[in-house]
C-alpha cells in the first residue's frame, strides 16, 4: 500500500482534495438547501398576507397608509387634550411662566446637564471643549423644568438629611437657590401670578406665589406654620364671601368653615380647634380650591343659597382595583373626590349650575354629577290645607260673633243690612246669607272655566327648591 501510494502520490492527493472538497460542497449545499426552504415558506406567507390584503376593503396602499398616520396623530392629539383636562387647572399658568422663562445659565448647571439643554451647532465638530461648554442652553419645556428642578433638589447636600430637608423646604430652595439659575426668573413668575389669577380662587401674593407653581407642576404643598396658615384660611374665606356676595350668593356658617374643624366668634374672626398635620393642610388648600369654584358656578347659575358642602371621608383600606386616602379614591392613575353640596334656589338655577358642573371639563375641572335630591321648600299642599283651616276657622268666629251680637234673638235677631234696591224707593233690610248664596248660586251657574279663580295653580306654586348634588372631581394622581 504504500509502495502505490508513494508511486501515485499524485492521484491519493487529487483523490483525497476531492473528497473532502466534495463534502465541504454538500454540506454548503444543505445550508443553502435549508435557507431555500426558509426563504419559500416566506415566501408563501407573504403571498397569503398579499392576497388577503388585497381581498380587503378599501384595499391597501400609499393614500391609506397616508390616511392611518393622519388618524394616528389626530388621535394623539386628542388623547392629549383629553389627558389635560384631567390635569392641574393651573397648568394653563405654567405653560404662561414657562414661555417667558429665559433659558438657564450654562455655568448654573452641571456638565450633564448643560450636554442635555445646550443648543448643538452645525460646526460642533470643529468645536473645543471650552467653546462647547460656554454653549447657551435652550428653553425648557415644562417636563424639562420639572426634571432640571427635582434632580437640583436631590442632588443638595442638604436635601439628603431629615434635619436639613425640614429646614431647607422645597419652597425655601425653588426661592433661594434653583432661581439663581434663570435670568429673568421675577417676570417669568410675574406672568404666572398674571394667569394663575383667573384660574384659582386662592387669593395669591408674595406668601403663596411659588407654593403654587410648585403646585401646579406636581410638587407637594408647602406648609407654612399655623399662625400662617390661619391667616391665610382668613383671607382666603373673605375672598369667597366677598365673591359670594357679588354674585348674591346666601354664604352659610357650614360652608364658611367646610375643612377647618373651626368656629367662628360674633366678630367674624376664625378660630382654628385641633392640630393639623402637614398633609391635612395640603387637602384642606385643595378642597378649598375646589369650593372656591363651586362658588364661582354658583353665583353664574343665579343660585340663591349655598348651605352646606362635605367632602366623603374615606377609610384607609386597600380594595381590589382601587386604593382608598382619607378623602380620595384612587382608581388606575386617577384620583376620585366625592362632594355633596346642599343649595337652595329656583328649579332653573339649580338645572343650570348641573349644566354648568357637566361642561367644567372644558376649563380643566371635570365634574361628574352622580346624583340629585329635590325638595320643594314652599310647601304648597300645606299652604293650600292651612289656608282652608284658617278660612274654616275665619268662618267660625264669623258665626260667633253673629250670634254673641244677636243675644237671645238667636238667628232671627241677626243684625240686619240696609241696602238700595234699584228701581225703588223703597229701602229693604237684606240679610247678609241670603246675599251669599245668591252669589254662590250665580257663580255655580257659570261655566267651569268662567268661574273665579279656575286654573290658578294651587298646589307646587312655590318658586324655590333645595337640592342635595352628589359630584365626584376627577384628577390625575400625579398633579396631586
Amino acid at each position: 500500500m504504500n509502495k502505490f501510494t508513494k508511486k501515485n502520490f499524485m492521484l491519493v492527493a487529487v483523490l483525497v482534495g476531492s473528497g473532502v472538497l466534495a463534502a465541504a460542497l454538500l454540506i454548503a449545499a444543505g445550508i443553502v438547501w435549508l435557507d431555500l426552504l426558509q426563504r419559500i415558506g416566506d415566501t408563501k406567507a407573504a403571498r397569503e398576507k398579499v392576497e388577503k390584503l388585497t381581498k380587503a376593503k378599501p384595499a391597501p396602499g400609499d393614500e391609506n397608509e397616508r390616511r392611518i398616520k393622519h388618524d394616528i396623530v389626530i388621535f394623539q392629539k386628542a388623547a392629549k387634550e383629553l389627558r389635560k383636562a384631567f390635569g392641574s387647572p393651573l397648568e394653563p399658568a405654567v405653560e404662561a411662566f414657562i414661555k417667558e422663562l429665559q433659558p438657564p445659565y450654562a455655568k448654573q448647571l452641571t456638565d450633564e446637564q448643560h450636554e442635555r439643554f445646550r443648543i448643538h451647532p452645525a460646526n460642533e465638530d470643529e468645536m473645543s471643549q471650552e467653546q462647547i461648554r460656554n454653549l447657551k442652553t435652550r428653553k425648557l419645556s415644562v417636563e424639562d423644568f420639572r426634571g432640571l428642578f427635582q434632580e437640583a433638589f436631590e442632588n443638595n447636600p442638604g436635601s439628603r438629611d431629615e434635619n436639613q430637608r425640614q429646614l431647607l423646604s422645597t419652597q425655601n430652595f425653588f426661592i433661594m437657590v434653583f432661581r439663581r439659575k434663570f435670568p429673568n426668573w421675577n417676570s417669568a413668575l410675574a406672568k404666572f401670578v398674571e394667569k394663575a389669577k383667573t384660574l384659582t380662587h386662592e387669593p395669591i401674593g408674595r406668601s403663596n406665589d411659588v407654593a403654587l407653581l410648585l403646585t401646579a407642576m406636581g410638587f407637594p404643598r408647602a406648609i407654612p406654620n399655623e399662625q400662617e396658615f390661619i391667616r391665610h384660611m382668613e383671607s382666603y374665606r373673605a375672598a369667597l364671601i366677598q365673591k359670594a356676595e357679588a354674585g348674591k350668593l346666601e354664604f352659610m356658617p357650614a360652608v364658611a368653615n367646610f375643612m377647618l374643624n373651626g368656629s367662628t366668634n360674633n366678630s367674624g374672626e376664625f378660630n382654628m380647634s385641633g392640630g393639623f398635620a402637614p398633609a391635612d393642610i395640603r387637602e384642606i388648600f385643595f378642597h378649598w380650591d375646589v369650593l372656591g369654584d363651586f362658588v364661582s358656578l354658583l353665583c353664574k347659575s343665579g343660585v340663591r343659597t349655598f348651605h352646606d358642602l362635605r367632602a366623603r371621608n374615606f377609610s384607609e383600606t386597600l380594595e381590589e382595583g382601587r386604593k382608598l386616602g382619607t378623602y380620595s379614591e384612587t382608581v388606575g392613575s386617577y384620583k376620585l373626590y366625592h362632594y355633596s353640596l346642599e343649595i337652595s334656589g329656583t328649579l332653573k338655577s339649580i338645572r343650570d349650575f348641573c349644566t354648568n358642573l357637566d361642561n367644567s371639563y372644558k376649563n380643566g375641572r371635570p365634574y361628574v354629577v352622580r346624583a340629585v335630591t329635590l325638595y320643594a321648600e314652599e310647601n304648597g299642599a300645606g299652604l293650600l290645607m292651612g289656608q282652608m283651616q284658617l278660612d274654616k276657622k275665619e268662618g267660625a268666629n264669623q258665626d260667633e260673633n253673629n250670634e254673641n251680637y244677636g243675644g237671645r234673638r238667636g238667628r232671627r235677631g241677626r243684625r240686619r243690612q240696609v241696602v238700595e234696591v234699584a228701581g225703588s224707593e223703597k229701602e229693604q233690610q237684606v240679610d247678609p246669607d241670603e246675599l251669599r248664596a245668591q252669589e254662590e248660586a250665580r257663580i255655580k251657574a257659570l261655566p267651569v272655566h268662567e268661574r273665579p279663580g279656575y286654573g290658578a295653580v294651587l298646589v307646587g306654586s312655590g318658586e324655590l327648591f333645595r337640592a342635595i348634588i352628589d359630584v365626584d372631581y376627577i384628577i390625575l394622581e400625579q398633579n396631586q
